[in-house]
């Protein structure tokens, strides 16, 4: 975050650079303008307050050379301007100097000029603004859609309106415009200019910034006739705009129950599952609305109908059990379909209270079934009691160690690290520590969080201290296991914590020797690793169609991080997050502790993304805490997985996509 002046040691020096030895109260007003010109910024700035500390005194130079400067003069010209119309007696005289700039042939002073209008504090002419909309640049249409809402110029929302029409329309001014009509908050003037546009002309792009404006209006009052338009359209942007707002309208369940069910009834649901499914999830605390998804669970409608109710049910979470869902819930956990049957605990999972529970074992002890739909089995059972039984447990431990699937392996620590297990069971898991791998044994070492028993902390140290894998953990990923340890292991703790240090002080010294050698990689190669089952990159990035997008695409990282970068987020994957990937860890009020990135929230709830692909929905009221986490979802230790040959091949790859 360190702002730093960089100047480079052949620079010439520059005299007197802040001004000082100039006598600035001697100035004319001409000889403060001639120095908007000056290659010293700070004289620059300097000139600038001047002239506006001088008020009318400098209305005449400055309009003077307005209209003859050179183009960083002009500009300084319309920064002084700007000031000067946020004093109430020289407003008037400024706007009338800085009207030109609004048709100078360069696009920033232009930009610049409109950005001064919205500042003023007297209400501009619309009629001087208003030709800019149609600019041939975009950032200065923006900036006079924004100026236009600022100063509440209502007689310009027809060609706001206009304006969301455009071809190519950039995400930005689109945004300008809508904020422009929320801004001026007249929804009867934006129904005018709407109601005036050619029948059957208004563009799906158009309507989705008029219904999104009147729905950010406190007075908009939007009505279901005006948005359905939107759902029965074949755009699919149009339709989640709809999606959005509805969430806000209570008022309009029946009317979307009423859609819900013409669209699954007639097949639409083909082409609008997405628009579905969403709109169901939302609204399934409605009765009316739960009532009618019983009704399609229960009709013989086809499994893609089954399957899209049961994926709305599960994005719900929380969501009290309509009594219609019950029968069919059950038959569908019988099934032999394990694509359904899945789908099905994943709705299961979502209701509040223990809801078929006996249908949850059965799956689970059915050793007919496959050891991932068993283990899904037992993680709902343990979600819905809030705890871990000692039954489920058994059968997790097995799992792990006799199923010959790393899948359902991971998938059965994942279990156990996030269950909330009492201390004798923990003593039960210590022992799996001694041999996981490192993926596996890091989702174990999350059963471990908050332990305070001194026999469980002595069974951690020792298994894991046993464990070749341990020195793919960072130190920091033990804090929260050790913070709470009884004081007198403390000694004992630190000792591993230590061992991990230098571990780390190795790693830096291989980082260095692996960078001597980058030249050595091969893109080819490094493309097979990297969809490798070894390396696992492909099962949380994604490199143009292929892969999973749990982590940053990859698709052109090699535009923007050098080989030195990539290799050190490799061997240091905690080091450096990139934005919008923040790791946060959440301990919910059944003593879970869930880590993963945070990629929705609501009032309600927060979606968490892990590791492992899975999203959660969490409703706040069963979150105890949540905090940053030093520790990114990216696992540590690939380069005890990988041989130094596969890591130079795959930064090469990586350098290579761009």
């Amino acid at each position: 975050g360190g702002i730093y002046r960089i100047r480079r040691d052949t620079a010439a020096t520059i005299s007197d650079p802040r001004g000082l030895q100039i006598n600035w109260e001697t100035l004319k007003p001409f000889a403060l303008v001639k120095l908007f010109s000056d290659s010293r910024f700070a004289v620059r700035e300097r000139a600038i307050a001047e002239c506006v500390q001088r008020g009318a005194r400098v209305l005449e130079p400055l309009a003077d050379a307005l209209s003859s400067g050179d183009v960083l003069v002009r500009t300084n010209c319309v920064w002084a301007l700007t000031r000067l119309m946020q004093q109430s007696d020289l407003v008037e005289a400024a706007s009338r100097a800085l009207r030109p700039a609004l048709s100078d042939e360069v696009t920033d002073i232009r930009q610049a000029a409109c950005y001064g209008f919205a500042r003023s504090v007297s209400r501009v002419e619309s009629a001087w603004i208003i030709p800019l909309l149609s600019d041939a640049e975009p950032a200065v249409r923006r900036q006079a859609a924004a100026t236009l809402g600022m100063q509440d110029c209502i007689e310009a929302i027809p060609q706001l309106v206009d304006g969301l029409d455009r071809d190519g329309l950039e995400r930005a001014e689109e945004h300008a415009i809508i904020y422009a009509l929320i801004e001026m908050g007249n929804a009867d003037a934006i129904r005018s200019a709407w109601q005036a546009l050619p029948i059957g002309m208004t563009s799906m792009q158009q309507w989705r910034g008029l219904v999104i404006a009147l729905d950010q209006i406190d007075d908009g009052d939007l009505q279901w006739d005006e948005v359905e338009l939107g759902l029965d359209s074949n755009d699919a942007a149009s339709r989640q705009v709809v999606s959005n707002i509805a969430k806000r309208h209570p008022k309009w369940l029946s009317s979307i129950a009423a859609k819900l069910s013409s669209w699954l009834a007639s097949g639409q649901w083909k082409e609008r599952s997405d628009t579905i499914e969403g709109l169901l999830s939302d609204s399934l605390h409605d009765s009316q609305v739960a009532a009618m998804a019983g009704g399609f669970l229960d009709a013989q409608q086809p499994a893609e109908v089954h399957a899209l109710i049961l994926r709305a049910i599960a994005r719900g979470n929380s969501v009290d059990p309509h009594p219609s869902w019950l029968k069919p819930l059950e038959q569908q956990l019988a099934s032999s379909d394990e694509v359904l049957v899945r789908q099905a605990i994943a709705a299961v999972v979502a209701l509040r209270g223990s809801v078929l529970a006996n249908s949850l074992s059965a799956i689970a002890r059915d050793d007919d079934r496959t050891y991932a739909l068993r283990v899904d089995a037992l993680a709902a059972l343990a979600r819905q009691a809030g705890k871990l039984e000692d039954s489920a447990l058994e059968e997790l431990i097995e799992i792990y160690r006799d199923s010959g699937s790393p899948a359902a392996s991971r998938r059965a620590a994942q279990v156990l690290g996030e269950a909330n297990s009492s201390n004798p069971q923990k003593l039960l898991i210590a022992p799996l520590l001694r041999q996981a791998p490192p993926a596996e044994l890091r989702d174990l070492i999350g059963a471990f969080q908050r332990v305070t028993d001194r026999s469980v902390a002595q069974a951690f140290l020792s298994s894991i201290s046993s464990n070749p894998a341990l020195l793919s953990l960072a130190e920091h990923e033990l804090f929260g296991v050790f913070n709470r340890f009884p004081p007198e292991l403390l000694d004992d703790a630190n000792q591993l914590l230590e061992q991990l240090k230098q571990h780390e002080q190795q790693k830096l010294v291989r980082l260095q020797g692996l960078r001597d050698k980058l030249v050595q990689g091969n893109a080819a190669r490094g493309k097979s690793v990297f969809a490798s089952e070894k390396s696992k990159c492909s099962t949380c990035h994604r490199v143009a169609d292929q892969g999973l997008r749990v982590g940053p695409d990859l698709t052109t990282i090699g535009l923007n991080r050098s080989a030195d970068d990539l290799l050190e987020s490799i061997l240091f994957p905690s080091a450096s997050i990139v934005r919008d990937y923040d790791p946060y860890k959440i301990m919910t009020v059944d003593g879970r502790v869930l880590s993963g990135i945070i990629v929705g929230e609501t009032q309600a709830a927060i979606e968490l993304q892990q590791a492992s692909g899975e999203k959660l929905k969490l409703p706040r009221k069963d979150i105890e805490q949540i905090a940053p986490s030093e520790v990114s979802i990216m696992p540590a230790g690939l380069e005890e997985v990988l041989s130094e040959a596969d890591l130079l091949d795959v930064v090469t790859y990586l350098q290579s996509l761009k």
